[in-house]
C-alpha cells in the first residue's frame, strides 16, 4: 500500500501522517512501525522523520501474524520512501518550471528532473506556460499573469539553476537574463554537498561549473534535464545579478539542528558518482550530500567506478527502492548502514551485476567484475568480486 505523506508526527517517538485516500488522514506513530526487506525486520523508533516531507510517497505493508509472533505487538512493514520536493522549496515563494501540461486531468508536471513532482490544477485553468510561481498558500499562478512585481525574484524566494548547453552559461530558469552568484557568506557553505559545490578561491566564493555539469547530468531523470533549487538570498537589479545559497536543499537545511541527532537512523538514495569517483551523491529526504565512495560500496575497485555508477543509474524512479542505502549518525559523522554491527551471518541482494570494460590485459580486467549487493537487515552495500 503507497501513501502520500501528509506530515511528521509530533508524539514522543514520532511517525508519520499519512493520507490513506483523498481527505482521509491517519496517524501511523514510530512504534507500529518496523523497516521490512526480504523477511528481515528492524525497528524506526529512533527513525529521523524529520527528513520526510508533505508529498513524499511511502509503501506500507500490515504484517500477518504468525505462531512466532503472537507475543509480539501490532506492527506496520515500512517497504519503501520516494522523497518529493517539498522540504527543498522552503517555506516561501518558489518559481517552478512546467514540464508537461496534463490538461485532461488538471494537473502539472513541474521542476527538473529528480526535483520534479505533479500539481493539481483546475481543468479550466490548465493552460500554463513555461514557469508557475507557487505560494506559500499552495496557490498557483502563470508568472506571464502576474504583475511586474510579483514577478521579480526576492529574498527566500526559490528557483531552479541549471547548465545551458547552448549559451555555455549557468542559468536561473524563467530568468535567464540573470547573472547567478553564491552568496559570499561562509555560513552557507560549510556541509559536504556546499563545499564540493561551491568554493573559496581569488577571495571570492565561486562555483565549480565543471562539477555542477555533472551534477546536472546526476539529477537528470526520465528524459527530464537536471536542475537543482536553490534559495535566493538578494537581489542587484542595477547589475542584473541574484545571489543564492543552498540552505534549503541541502542535507544540513533540512531542518533546525542539521543533520540526524546522535544514533538516529535514516534512509538516502545514491544519486551516483562524482566526476572523481572518490564521492557518491546521496539524496536524503529531498535534501543532498556527499560520501566517500569507499564509504558507501566498500572494496569497489576504482577501475569499474564509471561502470557502476552506469548500473546504479539504470535503477530508474519505478524501482528507487535498489538504490536505498541505511545511514547512521555517530558521534563525528553520518555514517553508512542502519549501525556498524554485523551479525555473524550477513544475508544481502543483488542490486547490479557490473562488468569492467575490456582491456589489453584482459585477465586483470575480468578480475574487476562483480556485483553489487545490499545486506537486506543493515540496508549497507558491499562489494562482491566475481
Amino acid at each position: 500500500m503507497t501513501c502520500t505523506v501528509a506530515g511528521i508526527s509530533r508524539v514522543e517517538k514520532g511517525g508519520l501522517w499519512v493520507e490513506l485516500s483523498p481527505g482521509r488522514i491517519v496517524e501511523v506513530p514510530a512504534p507500529l512501525l518496523v523497516w521490512k526487506n526480504n523477511g528481515k525486520e528492524r525497528p524506526l523508533l529512533n527513525f529521523f522523520w524529520e527528513a520526510f516531507a508533505p508529498g513524499d510517497k511511502v509503501t506500507f505493508q500490515l504484517i500477518e501474524e504468525t505462531e512466532d509472533d503472537l507475543l509480539k505487538p501490532e506492527r506496520i512493514g515500512f517497504l519503501n520512501w520516494v522523497p518529493g520536493i517539498r522540504k527543498a522549496l522552503g517555506i516561501r515563494r518558489c518559481f517552478l518550471p512546467v514540464h508537461q501540461i496534463l490538461t485532461e486531468v488538471g494537473a502539472l508536471e513541474v521542476g527538473t528532473g529528480l526535483y520534479s513532482t505533479t500539481l493539481p490544477v483546475d481543468k479550466s485553468e490548465a493552460t500554463f506556460k513555461e514557469i508557475v510561481l507557487l505560494y506559500e498558500d499552495n496557490r498557483i499562478k502563470p508568472v506571464d499573469s502576474l504583475p511586474k512585481s510579483e514577478k521579480q525574484l526576492k529574498g527566500g524566494d526559490v528557483a531552479f539553476l541549471t547548465w545551458d548547453d547552448a549559451s555555455q552559461f549557468l542559468t536561473i530558469i524563467g530568468f535567464e537574463s540573470l547573472k547567478p552568484l553564491p552568496v559570499q557568506t561562509a555560513k552557507f557553505w560549510k556541509d559536504s554537498f556546499s563545499r564540493k559545490l561551491v568554493q573559496y578561491r581569488q577571495e571570492n566564493w565561486r562555483i565549480n561549473l565543471d562539477k555542477f555539469k555533472t551534477l546536472t547530468k546526476l539529477l537528470s531523470d526520465s528524459g527530464k534535464r537536471g536542475g537543482l533549487p536553490i534559495t535566493i538570498e538578494h537581489t542587484d537589479l542595477a547589475k542584473n545579478t541574484v545571489y543564492f545559497s543552498l540552505r534549503h536543499q541541502t542535507e544540513a537545511g533540512q531542518r533546525e539542528g542539521a543533520r540526524p541527532l546522535m544514533e538516529q537512523i535514516s534512509l538516502a538514495n545514491i544519486v551516483g558518482l562524482w566526476p572523481d569517483s572518490k564521492m557518491c551523491l546521496l539524496q536524503c529526504g529531498s535534501g543532498l550530500m556527499t560520501l566517500e565512495r569507499e564509504k558507501v560500496i566498500p572494496g569497489l575497485p576504482e577501475s569499474v567506478a564509471q561502470a557502476a555508477n552506469a548500473a546504479m543509474s539504470r535503477q530508474t524512479s519505478s524501482s528507487r527502492s535498489n538504490r536505498l542505502i541505511g545511514l547512521h549518525r555517530t558521534k563525528s559523522e553520518t555514517a553508512v548502514g542502519f549501525s556498524q554491527r554485523v551479525g555473524d551471518e550477513l544475508s544481502v541482494e543483488v542490486i547490479a551485476t557490473v562488468l569492467s570494460t575490456p582491456s589489453d590485459s584482459s585477465v586483470e580486467s575480468d578480475l574487476d567484475s562483480g556485483i553489487i549487493c545490499r545486506s537486506t537487515e543493515n540496508m549497507r552495500f558491499y562489494w562482491l568480486p566475481a
